[in-house]
């Protein structure tokens, strides 16, 4: 089964938002690097560009902030919209194996819309699909001979942060927002061999901006990938942040969602209220139990972190 192995956002200013991650978050240790590439083909064009990169580990999936330096690169069509955050789920493979599928999707229409070698010596060839078919995710093929951290990355640890009083877990969960759940869902399960599928349809009531109450329903479909669950989320009716996502022209990778039990997912709201993250929306769902915070973007690079509480696990008494 083929997994996500990172998932990578576009950032203003990457030393920044990582400085950001690593205080509020204790994310870390990073690794960083500047990297030309001199001929990269873009939707068929040759171009060029240089980027800034930080990249962490996060239990087992790595988040990898890019910056653009210099030059047009697909990136730029992303900044050109006035978007931020999210970008693309990159899947490693073996080079036959990439070779294979790449083909099978090209032949079924999906378009190449970047292709280009590392200039960092590993040998990686990485291709980057269009999302038309694929519920708005790109997807990066790369070949990665070279597993070890090239010499050119800087290593920077996490910085120290006192206040900070409950420990991060890794994600949980990656969730895209779609505008056809059945045919999305239908993509994974063939092309990635994922399933079985976990399907609900959702009604919440949730306390949006400056205390505004909206309520909506949702189609989902989930599925445990490797380590991580996969949430496609269609908006039904009413307005939620998924509608309004859609609602900017906008489909694919939306959020990442972290667990925590009541008391701590409170602690870190509360935490990260002192150091200006409020949550733009808080949602509630009697039938699933389920309490989920969503934080504001402006200081995260553009990213949407959900917090979702989940039930405290109490061992089972002896005997």
């Amino acid at each position: 089964m083929l997994a996500p192995t990172q998932i990578a956002l576009v950032v203003e200013d990457t030393e920044k938002v990582r400085e950001y991650y690593s205080a509020a978050f204790g994310l870390g240790p990073w690794w960083t690097v500047e990297q030309d590439y001199p001929k990269i083909v873009i939707r068929g064009h040759e171009s060029a560009y240089k980027i800034r990169v930080a990249t962490t580990d996060l239990g087992g999936i790595d988040l990898k902030l890019i910056q653009l330096l210099s030059g047009r690169a697909l990136y730029s069509e992303f900044l050109d919209k006035g978007h931020g955050g999210f970008h693309h789920l990159t899947l490693d493979l073996a080079r036959g194996e990439r070779d294979v599928l790449l083909s099978s999707l090209q032949g079924e229409g999906y378009e190449v819309i970047e292709d280009g070698e590392s200039v960092l010596g590993t040998g990686a060839n990485c291709v980057l699909l269009d999302t038309d078919k694929t519920g708005g995710v790109i997807f990066k093929l790369r070949y990665r001979p070279a597993k070890a951290v090239p010499a050119a990355f800087r290593m920077v640890p996490p910085e120290a942060n006192q206040t900070r009083r409950v420990k991060w877990p890794a994600p949980s969960q990656i969730g895209s927002v779609v505008k056809d759940l059945d045919r999305t869902m239908a993509f994974y399960a063939f092309r990635f061999g994922v399933g079985p599928w976990r399907l609900a349809e959702l009604d919440y009531h949730e306390i949006g901006a400056e205390g505004r109450e909206l309520s909506c329903r949702i189609r989902t479909a989930s599925v445990d990938w490797s380590g991580i669950e996969l949430e496609l989320v269609q908006p039904a009716s009413g307005d939620s942040l998924y509608s309004a996502f859609l609602a900017e022209g906008r489909e694919g990778l939306h959020h990442l969602t972290f667990d925590f039990t009541g008391e701590a997912m409170e602690q870190t709201l509360a935490d990260l209220k002192k150091e200006g993250i409020e949550a733009i929306q808080r949602a509630g769902n009697a039938s699933a139990s389920d309490r989920l915070s969503f934080l504001k973007t402006d200081k995260m690079g553009g990213a949407v972190f959900k917090l979702r509480q989940i039930p405290l696990q109490i061992p089972p008494a002896n005997g």
